[in-house]
């Protein structure tokens, strides 16, 4: 459980460096697979549970392959795929690192593994060589 819950203090320490603010009316959890919310009282429609800037969330616009996409001329679902794709094959030097690192990515394991990452790389690349309508 030490690893969970230094998972879960990188996370909350990610989240204030970003601006995210939560509710006390949350809790968070990491069980070792995932981390979890849970509310600690009755919430009513219109409680303030999280306040969470526009730029902290990756996005197509907000990722550093935002170029390479929109030149590719790939949106929605596909260009986020890219966008979190790419934000991961940077490791740790990716802003989104300390979350990225939480998702799970094949089979609910955390996608750390050096495959993962190379297939990922390769799949950039052949994107920005102008391939992405073989991909579509």
């Amino acid at each position: 459980m030490g690893s969970s819950s230094r998972r879960l203090r990188a996370f909350k320490r990610w989240t204030r460096s970003q601006g995210i603010d939560f509710s006390d009316a949350l809790q968070f959890t990491d069980d070792g697979e995932a981390i979890s919310v849970r509310a600690l009282c009755d919430l009513k429609v219109g409680d303030m549970v999280a306040r969470i800037p526009k730029t902290t969330c990756l996005t197509v616009k907000t990722s550093g392959a935002r170029d390479l996409i929109e030149s590719a001329g790939l949106g929605g679902s596909l260009g986020l795929s890219v966008a979190v794709l790419y934000e991961r094959s940077l490791g740790q030097s990716s802003p989104w690192a300390p979350y990225l690192h939480l998702q799970p990515f094949r089979n609910g394991k955390a996608g750390r593994r050096r495959g993962v990452v190379d297939i990922s790389r390769k799949w950039i690349a052949v994107v920005s060589a102008g391939f992405a309508q073989y991909l579509l």
